[in-house]
């Protein structure tokens, strides 16, 4: 009965019937094998739903993957190579982000390229011009942090194995950017979105999308999952309500990624709820 009481509360967001987050327990097992997968698929079916509906977004989405790397690549870099650790394998994350910084300026050369042609407003619709206005804005921002994630980067790689290094310092300025970068990266992709639309994409990324993401990415990820769980589906189902019933519900391709999400959320539900103590 409490499960049925739990489930109930957390699928139609019901009060929880004195549910906490200690009465669930995601197995590590079950997570790394069913449910990460549906969590980066979520994460994935949510940029596709964006590209079909606003093509201009693909490479501004591209973005977030190179960030990611960068992130990746430096967290590896500090468990590896603060106190050691092989020489070329060291060398090879330096690379690793150094390659994906090349890739962000490219676009960031290209699109002020874009934004600073006369076409660029005259092509932006009337009723989306303040987003249009705000996107170059963020544009700048965004190159700004991209320059100083380079210096970071370029001051590691100086000062590296000699009397001077502080790579300690240099990687976590290089962390704070990369979460700058995140911040003025999801204004850009909102501001890219049209008004009737933009609300209620910028509500899921930033309080579902992102925190999946991140999730997934967490060593102890089953753990955190287990710990915002109630959270996430509400978040999930005010804004896949209002995705469903509001403007998107004329685009058949659009509705169908996104009861594909639905399913998708609804699995993860059903394997933690299976493991209700």
């Amino acid at each position: 009965m409490k499960r049925l009481l739990i489930f109930l509360s957390i699928i139609f967001c019901f009060p929880s019937f004195g549910f906490v987050t200690q009465d669930l327990s995601v197995n590590r097992l079950q997570y790394l094998r069913y449910i990460r997968p549906q969590m980066r698929s979520i994460v994935s079916d949510f940029y596709s739903v964006l590209k079909l509906l606003y093509p201009q977004t693909a490479e501004v989405i591209s973005l977030k993957q190179y960030m990611h790397k960068i992130e990746t690549s430096v967290a590896d870099f500090q468990d590896e190579c603060l106190e050691g650790g092989q020489e070329k394998e060291c060398e090879n994350k330096i690379q690793q982000i150094s390659t994906q910084i090349v890739r962000i300026s490219q676009f960031v050369d290209k699109e002020r390229l874009r934004t600073q042609s006369s076409n660029f407003l005259l092509n932006c619709p009337e009723d989306n011009q303040e987003n249009c206005l705000n996107y170059i804005w963020q544009l700048e921002n965004f190159s700004f942090f991209s320059l100083k994630l380079k210096y970071n980067l370029q001051s590691l790689m100086l000062t590296r194995r000699t009397d001077f290094a502080q790579d300690k310092i240099h990687l976590q300025e290089m962390q704070n950017n990369l979460n700058r970068l995140g911040i003025y990266w999801g204004i850009m992709l909102c501001s890219s979105v049209a008004e009737k639309h933009r609300i209620v994409f910028e509500d899921m990324l930033s309080t579902l999308i992102d925190p999946l993401r991140q999730i997934s990415s967490q060593p102890q990820g089953h753990q955190v999952l287990a710990a915002k769980l109630h959270d996430l589906n509400i978040s999930f189902n005010m804004t896949n309500k209002l995705l469903m019933k509001g403007t998107l519900k004329a685009d058949p391709i659009a509705k169908k990624l996104l009861n594909t999400i639905h399913f998708r959320w609804n699995s993860v539900l059903k394997i933690v709820l299976r493991n209700l103590r």
